[in-house]
């Protein structure tokens, strides 16, 4: 699988950056009205180039000025190489310093130093400020570094590409060094993992909906795939994929991405969205959800301010921002320069991974003072200076540093460890073949029946048996799917391009329910009359293909699973068509009147008392209507009355 590079920029305001970028594209990543307005740039623009040796890669401009640091900082996740662009007019300014450091606590590594404006200064203005932006880069090489990685480090070698944006002077020799340090960083990359996607934009679009951009650090999404949103673990379907502005079947690790998204479950908040900046998107079960990151904090040198226990910080990383309370395990107090490690309990539950770097700043005053690594998502509230947790977080610091560095990469029992994902693979393949042979009319075998009967009833491998079919469908061996029925989902997985095979059964029971049809009446069969059915078929055509009261159920689920029948309440079916009649009858019944009746029912539906019973069973059954007094008496429902609270909601926007 191929992994795309995203360029960012930083530096102070005004020195240039979104000018940099249109002389690099010919686009102006200026989208806001009052970004236009004011000259700068407020929120993150995107756009793209494609380098000399034919390679497209993404570009993300970011604020430079200091209100805007949160969006900088959101900018910068994903980011393979970054233009630190500064003026040559003005040189080293507050927040070329600040950007710098928060480059660095990310870790960031990749940067190019564009020198911009050179033709508004001479040449001896030009050196000087040359050698004071090697001085800060310097000062600056060992922020969230550790001792053990900056030792007989004496000097940084600065690359300084001298440029002109406005007139175009040096862009070609830049385009060269960009293209240098790509390479650079395509050697560097890690093995890639699951597919997550930090939100940074959510907008609505007519006709389509919502739609959420990104980068996508790792892994593939193909349109189509079933993701979940984290923290809110809420289920949703892909719908549609663009890439740089155009329609793609998949988007790859690295390249700036938009999602047409479709909530596939029933959870929202109240204001009716059900996605946010700040949310991750990425394959159900992958992610942790929790209030406790237990880190490795590192404060700024130059920072005024110490975290003791209870500190109150701004806790930034990839696109989320969250109030936090900083609580030091190693130490009464971190003090500016210093490492340490700590719980930061967050005032929102988040999704982090290991490995992810972060920025933290003051509540109040509001500015940058250090950030670190997350070693670990933790579960509870930890002790101070409690030999256990240190020395776990230390054993996750320096498995974390081994893989960062690609230092210790012979692990023991890596071999052994490869074998058993194998034999996994091989497993979950051989447990999918022989359920779909036994169940030939499902789309695919039940996530919970593959992991039951995989870890019989071991949870803890679970987790092991999600990372392998995350794998697995990564690399085209398996497809997920995930069915909505009434109130619940199914997720189903089957072999990639698996399809159910159309027999004269399915279309015999289709013809049944279809001669019962009537525009004008509602209609109920039951398990009895559709074996009776089939058993008037076997006495006119001599043999009735379904032998077994078994298969005649797993055709009637896979017309379900099609969308084409609904199971009103226990072995009784009708269409799906009369089931969207019976809900749309019913709310407006219920929107008039606060209770209705049996009788009321049967009028409205033109119908007989033993149908009517039917349809309350089945409203009752999926929660639009709830028992009121007589036993012949309904009133709405919770799913219902969430429903009109919606619908009441939307009326007034």
């Amino acid at each position: 699988m191929e992994r795309h590079v995203i360029i960012g920029t930083a530096g102070h305001i005004d020195h240039g950056k979104t000018t940099l970028i249109k002389a690099l594209t010919g686009r102006d990543t200026d989208r806001l009205k009052e970004e236009k307005a004011r000259g700068i740039t407020i929120d993150l623009g995107f756009t793209w180039m494609d380098l000399t040796d034919g390679e497209r890669v993404g570009i993300i401009d970011v604020p430079g000025h200091e209100k805007f640091i949160s969006n900088m900082t959101a900018g910068v996740v994903g980011m393979d190489l970054v233009l630190l662009v500064i003026a040559a007019d003005e040189g080293v300014m507050p927040q070329t310093r600040e950007h710098l450091e928060i480059l660095r606590l990310l870790g960031v590594e990749n940067i190019l130093v564009v020198l911009n404006k050179c033709d508004l200064v001479d040449e001896e203005w030009l050196e000087m400020v040359e050698q004071q932006i090697c001085e800060e880069m310097q000062q600056l090489l060992t922020v969230g570094q550790r001792n053990d990685q900056v030792e007989d480090k004496l000097e940084y070698n600065v690359d300084i590409v001298r440029v002109s944006a406005k007139s175009g002077a040096g862009i070609e020799e830049l385009r060269s060094q960009i293209l240098k340090c790509v390479k650079k960083q395509k050697e560097m990359w890690k093995i890639p993992a699951f597919p997550r996607l930090p939100v940074d934009r959510v907008f609505s679009i007519k006709g389509s909906g919502t739609v959420v951009t990104g980068t996508l650090l790792d892994g593939k999404i193909h349109s189509g795939d079933r993701v979940m949103i984290y923290p809110q673990q809420t289920s949703c379907r892909v719908r549609g994929v663009q890439v740089h502005e155009q329609e793609a079947e998949a988007c790859e690790a690295g390249q700036r991405s938009a999602l047409n998204l479709v909530q596939t479950d029933r959870r929202q908040s109240s204001d009716g969205k059900f996605v946010y900046r700040g949310n991750v998107i990425a394959p159900e079960g992958s992610m942790k959800v929790s209030r406790y990151v237990n880190a490795k904090l590192t404060l700024l040198p130059q920072s005024k301010r110490s975290v003791e226990h209870q500190t109150r910080l701004h806790f930034y990383s990839g696109t989320t921002e969250v109030l936090c309370r900083a609580v030091p395990l190693s130490c009464e107090k971190v003090e500016p320069g210093e490492s340490a490690y700590v719980q930061l309990r967050l005032e929102e539950s988040a999704a982090f991974c290991p490995g992810d770097r972060f920025i933290v700043r003051f509540y109040s005053p509001l500015e940058t003072i250090g950030g670190g690594i997350i070693l670990e998502m933790g579960e509870k509230k930890e002790r101070k200076y409690h030999d256990g947790v240190l020395q776990r977080l230390e054993l996750l610091e320096n498995n974390l540093w081994n893989q960062e560095n690609k230092c210790s990469k012979e692990i023991p029992d890596q071999e052994k460890s490869l074998q058993e994902q194998i034999s996994l693979e091989k497993r979950i393949m051989d447990e999918l073949e022989s359920w779909l042979s036994a169940h030939p009319y499902r789309r695919g075998m039940p996530k919970t029946v593959l992991f039951n009967q995989i870890s019989k009833g071991k949870k803890e491998q679970n987790r092991e048996i999600q990372k392998c079919l995350i794998l697995l469908e990564e690399h085209g061996n398996v497809g997920c799917i995930r069915l909505q029925q009434e109130n619940s989902s199914i997720e189903l997985i089957s072999p990639e391009g698996y399809k159910v095979k159309e027999t004269e059964e399915v279309s015999k029971l289709r013809e049944i329910f279809a001669s019962q049809s009537d525009e004008n009446k509602v209609f109920f069969l039951n398990k009895v009359e559709l074996e009776t059915f089939f058993e008037s078929a076997r006495k006119t055509k001599k043999k009735s293909g379904i032998q077994s009261q078994d298969e005649l159920m797993e055709i009637l689920n896979y017309m379900q699973e099609e969308n084409e029948i609904t199971e009103v309440c226990e072995s009784v079916y009708t269409t799906t068509e009369i089931t969207f009649k019976i809900r749309t009858e019913v709310s407006r019944m219920l929107s008039v009147s606060k209770v209705i009746t049996l009788s009321q029912v049967k009028e409205v539906f033109q119908t007989s008392r033993k149908n009517a019973r039917l349809i309350f069973e089945y409203t009752d059954r999926i929660g639009f209507t709830a028992k009121e007094g007589a036993q012949t008496e309904r009133s709405a429902g919770n799913k219902l009355q969430r429903e009109q609270i919606r619908g009441k909601q939307g009326e007034s926007e």
